[in-house]
């Protein structure tokens, strides 16, 4: 246990010299930690009286155990009062790593049409893709989340997600129509469509289906 301790006190002093050169905002650590450096110095210590009769070893088990104890109270009330930094912060240097100043907002430039919007989906048909998100078609039209979402609604009268679904829905009538495809699986044309699988598509037909109920 010396020869530990000799160690890790070596690399303390280390690290609390390189710390104070170069100005980094952990110089010294916290008055707590050193007291429980100390505490645990100390049952190092008292192991070196187990060579000692068993009187004075008896005896020595005591501090042992109180001294352990007090390792245990003392951490338990720090990180209970969220107070188990090993180090002191200065406040200087906390004050710099907060100044790092907001991130710059984004500026759209692309214009949005319905000509411009459906020509894209007919050329480039990312309904196909399952895994398409009106985070791709923000990038792709360039223009605001917000703004993209509030322009499908007005002029669709549906959300995103019901817009594109419409889109898959048409291209497995058309797949269906195929006569290539009388033998195919509905599970496979619903991945050719778009749809991850067979459910999703059930989903989004019936809530078609409500709609065109109810007007």
């Amino acid at each position: 246990m010396v020869v530990y301790y000799s160690f890790i006190g070596v690399e303390l002093m280390r690290y609390y010299r390189r710390a104070n050169r170069l100005n980094l905002p952990s110089r010294r650590p916290a008055r707590w930690m050193i007291f429980l450096i100390a505490l645990t110095v100390m049952i190092g210590f008292n192991s070196l009286f187990a060579i000692m009769p068993k009187k004075v070893a008896f005896a020595n088990m005591w501090m042992a155990s109180l001294t352990i104890t007090g390792q245990f109270v003392l951490l338990t009330y720090h990180i209970i009062r969220h107070k188990y930094r090993y180090y002191t912060a200065y406040p200087a240097a906390m004050s710099r790593q907060k100044d790092t100043g907001s991130p710059k907002r984004r500026t759209y430039k692309g214009k949005l049409t319905r000509e411009g919007l459906e020509e894209w989906f007919r050329n480039e048909k990312p309904y196909l893709h399952p895994g398409f998100k009106i985070t791709d078609l923000v990038e792709a039209m360039d223009v605001n989340r917000t703004t993209l979402s509030s322009f499908i609604n007005k002029t669709y009268g549906v959300n995103f997600n019901r817009y594109v679904n419409r889109l898959r829905i048409d291209e497995l009538r058309r797949l269906q129509s195929l006569p290539g495809n009388e033998n195919e699986s509905a599970a496979s044309l619903c991945r050719q469509a778009g749809f991850g699988e067979v459910k999703q598509y059930y989903r989004a037909r019936n809530v078609e289906l409500k709609e065109e109920r109810w007007g």
